[in-house]
């Protein structure tokens, strides 16, 4: 019986003087956080994205993006697998009326270059009407590799928002759950 209260002395007195020291917080087996909340154009648009993503700043989008016409707004990228998440807003005028006209436009565009178009409808999402669409996409150019994207639009303040989720079609188990996430944290507003 010693024993064991001397080896318990020797392991828990270090670990109530760590605790201590470091505050209830630092241990690593507090829960890290699963989302980062974003918030854009005067928090008319909130949503939350995966903690892998990162923001691009003006600089870097418009080094990869050198055309201001195709330009996206705002770009977040997961730098290990090739995962981008790209925001479009401003470039057209629009109402939440027009959006199943947007949807067919859309999906004339993208079937016709999609290898794959997998579906295309329109949801309701925290009250906001979106149009959601889903296909694969060439990585290249007569390539065997797909991408797969997430698309999904509504309007803010009478302009088109386009945001596309997009990654490796081997990814698609896990980066279609990160997209869908993206998508019902979103709260847009007018």
């Amino acid at each position: 019986m010693k024993k064991v209260k001397i080896c318990l002395k020797k392991i828990v007195t270090p670990l109530c003087i760590l605790t201590l020291l470091l505050g209830p917080g630092s241990s690593h087996l507090a829960a890290q956080p699963t989302v980062n909340p974003v918030s854009k154009l005067n928090a008319k648009l909130i949503f939350s994205v995966s903690p892998e993503l990162t923001e691009l700043n003006e600089h870097e989008i418009a080094l990869q993006y050198p055309s201001a016409l195709t330009r996206p707004t705002w770009v977040f990228i997961k730098r290990q697998n090739n995962v981008r998440f790209l925001i479009n807003y401003g470039a057209t005028k629009a109402s939440d009326k027009n959006l199943p006209e947007i949807k067919t436009y859309y999906e004339k565009l993208y079937k016709a270059a999609a290898k794959n178009f997998i579906s295309s409808k329109i949801i309701y999402v925290n009250k906001r009407p979106f149009v959601l669409m889903q296909f694969e996409t060439a990585s290249s150019p007569g390539g065997s590799e797909f991408v797969y994207n997430y698309l999904f639009m509504t309007t803010i303040d009478g302009e088109l928002i386009i945001f596309n989720y997009f990654f490796p079609s081997t990814d698609r188990v896990t980066e279609l759950e990160q997209a869908g996430k993206i998508l019902y944290s979103l709260k847009a507003g007018h």
